[in-house]
């Protein structure tokens, strides 16, 4: 049993306007409530990266301040050495 489509015209362009049209109230509301929840996930994101960021900024201060203090204890821990000597 063959079809002939040779005289079928498809608008397939109106085709997809039709099914988002006819679309059941509930499900918009899901792919709102999804695409909600996807946006306050970007944005948690973004919050936290800059948060870390902040964090590890500090962080690499505090190292830097602790070699420092490390140099100068071993400075005066080598000059008490030498003044027992």
């Amino acid at each position: 049993m063959a079809v002939d489509l040779t005289n079928q015209s498809i608008n397939v362009a109106g085709l997809g306007i039709d099914i988002i049209r006819n679309l059941p109230p509930e499900f918009i509301r899901g792919v709102q409530a999804i695409s909600l929840a996807a946006l306050a996930y970007v944005l948690f994101l973004i919050i936290r990266t800059v948060i870390n960021f902040r964090s590890g900024r500090r962080i690499k201060k505090m190292a830097s301040d602790i070699e420092e203090i490390k140099k100068k204890m071993d400075i005066l821990l080598s000059n008490k050495k030498n003044k027992e000597k």
